[in-house]
């Protein structure tokens, strides 16, 4: 009777901290808990502490309102530079793209279409009509200007939509420019790389052959391995080439 007793007053302890109870020896009953004392949870140990999630709830709001307040300030500054509003999301397109490419070896679509989006949107809003025809001429011409090396397998559909979303913002004669700027240097890169591992002129073979065999509708298409060309982050030099290209324009600096 006795153990039952005290197992009930512990049971009873456990569910309200002030029972006043007989209680075992060696162990002193709990305070009360106020409502301003932080609860830990016994598990995940996470301090429920009201203070804690006001200073959250603070900080959200501020990154609410910086955002808005830096949106709201493209749209003003759309008004009086139409062109530098397109730079800027050109530009965070670019870095965007060339930071994943570099480190994850992708160029995500949740960047790309997003700047198809907007550029097809602010060249419409911006100069009308002509300004969505120019805009789509050039999302059609960046993503028809490297399909020919889609089909060969040396790039992937990353790049491709980069250069659809350069186009829908900056037009055909751009991403023209520009796309051939990354290429050489991408080229540029793929030769002394070939070259230091000592795989140049196999590679040079391999590239000719699939490139016939791409031409010459007789023979059997060979697509390009990973051995026959070194993995090179395109997608940077892309946006390095549209970078050159955008300093050009800019400064009027000639570098071909």
């Amino acid at each position: 009777m006795e153990s039952s007793r005290k197992g009930g007053d512990r049971l009873a302890l456990a569910r309200n901290p002030e029972f006043s109870g007989v209680l075992p020896k060696g162990r002193k009953k709990n305070p009360p808990i106020s409502s301003g004392d932080s609860i830990p949870h016994k598990r995940l140990n996470i301090n429920y502490d009201s203070t804690q999630r006001n200073k959250c709830k603070e900080k959200s709001a501020d990154c609410y309102v910086t955002v808005r307040i830096i949106f709201l300030d493209l749209i003003v500054l759309s008004f009086y530079n139409s062109s530098m509003i397109i730079d800027v999301f050109l530009g965070l397109l670019l870095g965007i793209s060339a930071f994943t490419d570099l480190k994850y070896g992708k160029v995500y679509n949740w960047i790309t279409f997003p700047g198809m989006i907007l550029g097809i949107g602010f060249n419409t809003f911006l100069y009308g009509l002509p300004g969505l025809r120019d805009s789509f001429i050039g999302l059609l011409t960046g993503g028809l200007f490297l399909l020919v090396g889609f089909a060969w397998g040396g790039i992937g559909g990353g790049d491709i939509k980069l250069l659809a979303a350069v186009g829908s913002l900056k037009g055909y004669s751009f991403v023209l420019w520009g796309g051939a700027y990354g290429v050489i240097l991408c080229g540029i890169m793929a030769i002394i790389t070939m070259i230091r591992q000592k795989v140049f002129i196999q590679s040079i073979k391999h590239i000719f052959y699939s490139l016939f065999s791409l031409l010459v509708p007789k023979l059997k298409f060979v697509p390009l391995e990973k051995k026959d060309s070194s993995p090179l982050p395109f997608g940077f030099f892309i946006s390095l080439g549209m970078i050159l290209y955008w300093l050009e324009l800019t400064f009027k600096i000639k570098w071909l």
